[in-house]
């Protein structure tokens, strides 16, 4: 009884920590959004254009970092 125990809080412990990793990472349009939201992550004279370093932090930000 106690090993079934053990071993069904390990599973439940196993799945909590998936389920957390996967609802942190973001779709690819939802992190530019975010990304360009701060005028010093783009590029270029208008500022409108996202760069090498605003898709470093997008890709950063699919990511889950």
């Amino acid at each position: 009884m106690g090993k079934l125990l053990m071993i069904t809080s390990l599973a439940l412990a196993v799945a909590m920590v998936s389920s957390a990793s996967a609802a942190a990472k973001m779709s690819f349009g939802a992190c530019k959004t975010r990304i360009m939201q701060d005028s010093r992550n783009l590029d270029g004279p208008n500022r409108n254009y996202c760069g090498r370093g605003c898709m470093v932090k997008v890709r950063a930000c699919m990511q889950g970092a």
